[in-house]
C-alpha cells in the first residue's frame, strides 16, 4: 500500500502537470564509492574549459590566432572533434597546437609580442582523467551511478591591442550515468553533463523506470519540486 500511495501522488503530478518531474526529483539516494581510478593525460579529452576562459576574456569577433601549449600536440585530436561542442559564443580562431615540451608561455609571448595584434597564449596543464563507480545504500546496493571526469589547469595570455588580458582558470568536465544493476538499455535512468561545477545538462533522464522501481521498493521516496537543473548533484568523487 505504501508504494501504492506513491505511484498514485506520482501519477497525480503529471496529470496535472504540477511540474514536470525528472529522475532525480524523486529519489533519495546515498551514494557510497566502490572504486576512484586517476590518471594524468597529456592534452585534454574535452576542451570546455579552454573556451570558457576564452568567452571570459571577452576576445574581438575578428580572427584570433591561439597557440595551444600542451605535453604532445599529436594528441589533440580527439579535443579538436569536440571543440564545436563547447563552444557558447561565435568565435573565429585558428589553433596552433605547440608543445609546451620545447616552449613555454614566456617564451612564446617573447616570440609573438611584435606580431601579437591577433594572438592569445593559452596553456593547459595538470590535466587528471578521473572514473568513479558508487552503489547506493538506499536501494540496498542494485542502483549504481559511474562518473567520467577531467580537471584541467588553463592560463591564458591575450596580447592582442586594446584587449590584453590575463586569465586562469581550474576547469572540471564531468559525465554521470545513473542505473539499475547494469548499464545497458532499460536500466539506464539519468545521465547528466557537468560541463564545469555550477551547470547541470541533462542527458537522458527515464522517470518512468525510477517509478517502477519506487513501486517495486527498491528506491527511496524523495520529492523534491525544484527545477532539476538546480539540484545540487554534482559527483563528489573523493
Amino acid at each position: 500500500m505504501k508504494f501504492l500511495k506513491i505511484f498514485s501522488f506520482i501519477l497525480f503530478l503529471q496529470a496535472f502537470e504540477f511540474v514536470e518531474l525528472k529522475a532525480c526529483n524523486l529519489v533519495n539516494h546515498d551514494w557510497q564509492r566502490l572504486f576512484l581510478f586517476e590518471t594524468l593525460l597529456e592534452v585534454p579529452v574535452f576542451p570546455a574549459g579552454e573556451v570558457d576562459i576564452l568567452s571570459n576574456m571577452n576576445i574581438p569577433p575578428d580572427p584570433v590566432n591561439v597557440f595551444w601549449l600542451v605535453n604532445n600536440p599529436s594528441k589533440l585530436l580527439p579535443a579538436m572533434l569536440m571543440m564545436p561542442v563547447c563552444q557558447k559564443k561565435e568565435f573565429k580562431i585558428n589553433w596552433l597546437p605547440v608543445s609546451s615540451k620545447k616552449s613555454s608561455m614566456l617564451n612564446m609571448v617573447k616570440r609573438n609580442y611584435e606580431n601579437a595584434t591577433s594572438s592569445i597564449i593559452l596553456s593547459s596543464n595538470s590535466i587528471k582523467f578521473k572514473a568513479a563507480l558508487f552503489h547506493d545504500l538506499n536501494s540496498s546496493w542494485l542502483c549504481y551511478k559511474f562518473v567520467l571526469a577531467q580537471d584541467n589547469r588553463i592560463r591564458a595570455l591575450s596580447l592582442i591591442k586594446n584587449h590584453e588580458a590575463a586569465e586562469e582558470l581550474n576547469s572540471t568536465v564531468c559525465v554521470s550515468i545513473s542505473f539499475y544493476r547494469f548499464p545497458i538499455p532499460g536500466h539506464i535512468f539519468l545521465i547528466d553533463f557537468y560541463p564545469d561545477t555550477k551547470t547541470r545538462i541533462n542527458l537522458y533522464d527515464s522517470p518512468s523506470l525510477v517509478e517502477k522501481l519506487l513501486v517495486a521498493g527498491f528506491l527511496k521516496p524523495f520529492f523534491d519540486l525544484r527545477p532539476a537543473s538546480e539540484l545540487p548533484d554534482f559527483p563528489a568523487l573523493k
